[in-house]
């Protein structure tokens, strides 16, 4: 039992440690989607700004190119991140089934032990039942 605590122990700090890769990586993701976010809010202002001056319409093409170029390596590392994503969710999953397995198997042993416990004492009190019944003699 003792062994199976440490186990159970050890399944649980390795889930702790599967979340926070997991978690570190969708941080990193969340952070490229605020960028995009920022590019997108920027490109509407420079819209905004090229349709109220005609000075600024003639340059709004070449931004336009940036924005493209620069919003294209953002939703990049986007895609590149999902592999990542995958793999860590993958691995959670695994080590959150081992450490099920492992609390089944102790709460089972706990439940075997309960039961035999119960069945030496229902044998005992059985035995005494008998040795009592057996000294009380009828009139």
């Amino acid at each position: 039992m003792k062994t199976l605590g440490t186990l159970i122990r050890m399944a649980k700090f390795e889930v702790d440690e599967r979340r926070r890769s997991l978690s570190v990586i969708l941080e990193r993701e969340a952070e490229f989607h605020r960028r995009l976010a920022a590019l997108d809010a920027e490109f509407e202002r420079e819209r905004d700004l090229a349709r109220a001056s005609p000075e600024l319409a003639r340059n709004f093409g070449v931004f336009a190119d940036r924005h493209k170029r620069r919003r294209a390596v953002v939703e990049n590392r986007i895609a590149a991140l999902q592999p990542a994503i995958v793999k860590a969710r993958d691995d959670l999953a695994e080590a959150f089934e081992t450490q099920k397995r492992y609390e089944i198997t102790r709460d089972r042993n706990q439940e075997e032990a309960a039961a035999e416990e119960k069945r030496v004492e229902q044998a005992e009190l059985d035995d005494l039942t008998s040795v009592r019944a057996s000294r009380e003699t009828p009139f």
